[in-house]
């Protein structure tokens, strides 16, 4: 049943009418066709319909005229939320139905007599819920010193939902009971409380829990949700907490150093109130460097759950400024993870100001990625520091930094096998790679489609039919150092209305950059590309950066690993299977200056031998997740 708000037309609607089914997201209403999933008739939704039904029953044959009046004056006088939001009065029915089919899940006596106070029970916003992957516990903690905790035949419910990625920031159900911390005259609980977990927990997951306090003449709170994050990751968001109670830490162990610091809520991306960012300017006019350094009040360790070096995402906003202050000043962003004195730490600089832009930025670091100096272990981190380092002195640009967290690893390793410009041998490629059971992404130049030792329109249909990504290498194969912006955008966009016209839609917001990256524009040219493209593929081994959730919109960037070497290639595929991580390989030609056709199969083989191993994962830029988040 869908519930309608009208006015002057109607203005919301949730739930379904017909074969429609009505929600709101960010983006307004949404209408969707309706499905109706296959009834699962399982033990617990039996049981919950057998006690709806009990009740129920109870209600009309059960209870006096003066109990179910009781009641309905209880109904009458508290309100509850519908899907709208709005405030509705329920039955008195489904009142004694609410409160009591609760009670009869956690084992509670049944209340055949309406509440005689008229209002709905105080709930409980101090609640904080952690979890344990290695003891697979619950702990939730609580207000001892509300009413329910002291009263007998009350308590506080605990249902848990389905673990959720990390990102996930909502979730409505499905809801499994999970515990009671069961109120008592005698022996009132005290906080912590600790409960097995019905669901299994792992790592860099986000677990929701929804809550309902009933006391002991039948009135029960709305439900409330609380999510927390798993315990396996040690740094999280820290715009969700101030930084002094973050949830992931010992409490009060961050200690900022920094000569100017400032909470700045302009630039955030959490919407908890007490969200809070910090942002580092340049920390002397006369130096050419400033940094942020948190720090731990002992070492932790920060191997991901299988033990090997994590992926980092940090996420930050870069403050245009102007003049000495504008975003052009910063030379390169550098991340630090190290022991407490700094004698021994892990480096990643990001150099060219071509991957960053003004706004918000999200770069994730693979385990590749990183420097050490000294002998850092990931298992025995203290101190992060983010550094930013200017073009000249005098020089005061400004970083928020919004987050640092780590990222599991994919499930598996992955690999991109691609090829650029569309040389007509690449066809004999594909159908190697198609006998094999593979799969591979090919660049091509629109303008050389059918021309002398090219691929031709037939060729690029068939090879689209054997599962091969088409994608967009430019139409003219122009540059940057040659040509202006608006002729870039101008060859990119000509590429993509050829794909498109010509049924490679998929593959027309996939771009590999003709030159390289000596040709790649600075300081900030990727803003003109990147509300038309969703990913960008490079010739050289960088930082991945992506944007997916941040504003603005912005595209994925691919890094090469190895191009045109059989050699190199090997070791890159190497290094994924040990790392659990992704290799993007290029090639031009079936044969090259390095290796023959013959050697180039049997690399291929390879590849088909782990794929088929269940040991990689052999994906097109156009699959849904590029990245490991």
């Amino acid at each position: 049943m869908a519930i309608v708000r009208t006015g002057g037309g109607v203005t919301d609607i949730r739930g379904s009418i017909a074969g429609n089914t009505f929600s709101r997201g960010r983006s307004g209403l949404i209408a969707r066709a309706r499905t109706v999933p296959v009834n699962p008739r399982s033990s617990s939704q039996s049981k919950s319909r057998a006690k709806f039904a009990s009740l129920n029953e109870l209600w009309h044959s059960g209870l006096s005229t003066s109990q179910q009046t009781a009641w309905t004056t209880y109904a009458n006088a508290v309100a509850a939320k519908n899907r709208l939001g709005e405030s509705i009065h329920l039955t008195g029915q489904l009142h004694f139905v609410r409160s009591n089919q609760s009670r009869m899940t956690a084992g509670l006596p049944l209340i055949t007599d309406g509440p005689t106070i008229l209002a709905l029970p105080e709930a409980d916003p101090s609640i904080i819920i952690t979890t344990s992957s290695s003891t697979q516990k619950v702990t939730i903690t609580f207000d001892a010193n509300l009413p329910w905790v002291s009263e007998n035949n009350a308590g506080l419910i605990i249902s848990q939902g389905i673990p959720q990625p990390r990102t996930r920031n909502y979730y409505t159900h499905p809801w499994h009971y999970a515990a009671i911390i069961p109120g008592s005259a005698g022996t009132p609980p005290t906080p912590p409380f600790e409960f097995t977990s019905h669901y299994v927990i792992g790592g860099c997951q986000r677990l929701w829990f929804s809550l309902s306090i009933i006391r002991a003449d039948g009135r029960a709170t709305n439900p409330f949700t609380v999510s927390c994050l798993s315990e396996t990751e040690p740094v999280s968001c820290l715009a969700n907490y101030p930084i002094a109670s973050h949830p992931c830490n010992d409490k009060d162990v961050w200690t900022s150093y920094l000569t100017t610091r400032e909470n700045d809520p302009t630039y955030h991306l959490c919407s908890e109130p007490k969200a809070r960012s910090v942002k580092i300017t340049m920390a002397s006019p006369a130096g050419t460097e400033g940094w942020i350094d948190y720090l731990y009040s002992a070492p932790q360790n920060f191997l991901d759950p299988q033990g090997k070096a994590p992926f980092v995402l940090a996420r930050f906003y870069i403050h245009p400024g102007s003049g000495d202050s504008a975003y052009t000043t910063i030379s390169s962003m550098v991340l630090y993870f190290g022991n407490s004195a700094f004698t021994s730490h892990f480096r990643s600089e990001i150099a060219k100001t071509a991957y960053l832009r003004t706004g918000w930025n999200s770069v994730l670091y693979a385990p590749q990625s990183w420097t050490p100096t000294g002998t850092p272990l990931w298992s025995a981190i203290q101190k992060i520091r983010l550094r930013i380092i200017t073009t000249a002195v005098n020089k005061t640009p400004s970083i928020t930094l919004d987050e640092i967290r780590l990222v599991p690893r994919p499930r598996k390793p992955s690999l991109f096998f691609t090829m650029d410009d569309g040389n007509d041998d690449q066809l004999t490629v594909a159908n190697y790679l198609s006998s094999k059971g593979l799969v591979g992404t090919f660049y091509v130049i629109p303008s050389t489609i059918g021309t002398a030792n090219r691929l031709t329109l037939a060729n690029l249909i068939t090879m689209k039919g054997q599962g091969h990504l088409i994608a967009n290498h430019s139409y003219a194969h122009w540059t940057w150092n040659e040509h202006t912006d608006a002729e870039m955008i101008a060859d990119i966009e000509a590429a993509k209305t050829w794909l498109i016209a010509n049924g490679f839609a998929n593959g027309s917001r996939i771009w590999a950059m003709p030159g390289g990256p000596a040709y790649f524009p600075s300081n900030g040219k990727t803003l003109l590309i990147g509300t038309i493209l969703d990913s960008i593929r490079l010739t050289s081994w960088m930082p991945d950066v992506i944007n997916k959730g941040s504003m603005p919109y912005r595209p994925d960037f691919i890094a090469t690993d190895y191009y045109d070497s059989v050699t190199n290639a090997d070791i890159s595929l190497t290094a994924a299977l040990a790392d659990n991580s992704r290799c993007t390989l290029l090639f031009h030609r079936s044969t090259g200056a390095g290796y023959t056709w013959p050697q180039l199969q049997t690399f291929i083989d390879r590849i088909a031998t782990e794929k088929n191993a269940g040991n990689l994962l052999v994906r097109t830029p156009a699959d849904v997740e590029l990245l490991p988040i």
